[in-house]
């Protein structure tokens, strides 16, 4: 039981997660107030930025309404190569006015994405995890925002958020308070950004049989990240909290924060990832059940991509495991050790970008196999790192762009 939930936290996350695009940006200074313009010019300055912005539909109708505009679109989405695709439409509202250029905002992009079947079906295809909740998905997708606030110098500042919601049925609830992921960013400088995550509480109670129903609470969470014009990446995480009970109790899992840096971080359009070295360190993990405590201890995640002279490519992953043994062997006696540090190290050597990408496109063909046969029912995605196939490919970092 409460397995079940802390996995349906997961896939929430997830799911929030996958409603976001992949390629970031530079951040700039806090925009400054607009001078003042009379109506005409300011619808102008709106659609000339607007269509000028690598964030434009593609190929969409403009229309001036009135102090606003509207543009949109409906186009087929592949989602799976052996499924219909869905069809999309996706209508931008482009807001302007004075009190908007005050806020150093030339125009502001609201944009809606439509039908809401087609939109849930999309986010379960992208989505990481399997989607096992129906009602949770619906909820993110009929509570979803998306916001751009289109600045000058072409700066974005980019806002995705879900308004909170509750769902109920046949005795399970799932009650989200809401989140927010905003980014600043300059759409002419790749690769450069910075984020920022607010997720409220969310609480999922399952009635279960017999009295054997449960309740899983995932605490507040904030964090934020990006990479500099210098090449240096950060990322920090406050501290985690789940909570799950059920007949047999309370247990927790908490971890105390998630502090990540980088060096040398440089996007190659190639490889198609991130070059550089960067750690990412999870701390402080421990579990508690009915008051008993095990103190886990840390996990650290460590990276190093480089191009080599001839221009292929080397890359080491690394991933340690600090462990609090006599924690450990305490909760769990039949530990023969008292275990400390665990190491897992995979490598690979002077690879080229064309060698990497047949990989990861052959991993896909595999993974869409084992789709056909039913093992998943969710699109694979571009690999991230697989150890298991050598593949250096990697999705850029997630900047909030939609």
């Amino acid at each position: 039981m409460q397995y079940k939930l802390l996995l349906s936290t997961a896939i929430t996350a997830a799911l929030l997660a996958a409603c976001s695009d992949d390629k970031p940006a530079e951040k700039k200074s806090e925009p400054v107030k607009l001078a003042a313009v009379s109506a005409e010019q300011m619808a102008d300055e709106a659609e000339a930025r607007y269509k000028s912005s690598s964030e434009t539909i593609a190929d969409s109708e403009y229309r001036r309404e009135g102090s606003s505009a509207i543009a949109t679109i409906t186009h087929p989405l592949p989602l799976q190569e052996s499924a219909e695709p869905v069809t999309l439409t996706v209508t931008d509202t482009i807001t302007y006015g004075q009190e908007l250029r005050d806020q150093g905002v030339i125009a502001r992009v609201e944009r809606r994405i439509t039908p809401h079947d087609a939109l849930v079906s999309t986010m379960k295809a992208l989505a990481p995890l399997p989607v096992t909740d129906e009602n949770m998905v619906n909820g993110i997708a009929g509570h979803l925002q998306l916001r751009k606030d289109l600045l000058a110098d072409n700066n974005i500042r980019n806002t995705l958020a879900v308004t909170p919601f509750q769902t109920q049925d046949d005795g399970n609830s799932f009650d989200f308070k809401g989140m927010q992921y905003e980014t600043y960013y300059n759409e002419k400088s790749a690769g450069i950004f910075d984020g920022q995550l607010n997720v409220e509480p969310i609480t999922m109670t399952s009635s279960g049989k017999e009295g054997k129903g449960g309740t899983a609470t995932l605490t507040a969470v904030k964090g934020n990240w990006g990479n500099k014009a210098d090449g240096s990446a950060y990322l920090s995480v406050d501290p985690i909290k789940i909570e799950a009970t059920d007949i047999n109790g309370l247990s927790g899992l908490e971890i105390a924060g998630i502090k990540g840096s980088g060096s040398g971080v440089t996007y190659d359009d190639a490889l198609g990832t991130y070059l550089g070295k960067g750690d990412i360190s999870i701390n402080n993990i421990r579990y508690t059940n009915n008051g008993r405590v095990t103190n886990i201890g840390d996990i650290t995640f460590d990276l190093d991509n480089n191009k080599t002279a001839v221009g292929n490519y080397n890359s080491t992953f690394g991933l340690t495991f600090k462990l609090d043994g006599a924690s450990l062997q305490q909760s769990i006696p039949m530990l023969p050790v008292a275990p400390k540090n665990l190491r897992l190290n995979v490598a690979v050597n002077d690879i080229s970008a064309r060698a990497n990408t047949n990989l990861s496109e052959a991993c896909s063909c595999l993974a869409n196999r084992r789709n056909k046969a039913g093992v998943t029912s969710r699109r694979p995605q571009k690999t991230n790192w697989t150890s298991s196939s050598a593949s250096l490919s990697a999705t850029k970092p997630p900047s909030a762009r939609h």
